[in-house]
């Protein structure tokens, strides 16, 4: 079950990485590829406005990548075009 704060602190990381691509320069393509896959998360948060209440396998399969533990409690969830999300466990 997905709790609350989990929820909303997701939606502001999308934010923020859609708002970092914007701002900074770097390779064009990849820039543009991570802003359309922020774009698209984003929009699926924003047209479900119910909170998840289960693990959904398809949506974990069409968004992620791999996962990494940066330390003991941070993990790194690394989405299929190149958006990262930080989460404190």
């Amino acid at each position: 079950m997905v709790d609350h704060y989990f929820y909303q602190n997701q939606q502001r990381q999308i934010r923020d990485e859609i708002n970092r691509l914007q701002t900074t320069g770097g390779n064009a393509s990849v820039t543009k590829q991570h802003l359309r896959a922020a774009r698209k998360l984003l929009k699926f948060f924003k047209e479900d406005k119910t909170m998840m209440t289960k693990f959904s396998k398809r949506l974990f399969k069409e968004s992620v990548k791999s996962i990494t533990i940066d330390k003991q409690h941070v993990i790194t969830f690394h989405l299929k075009r190149g958006l990262n999300l930080r989460e404190q466990v």
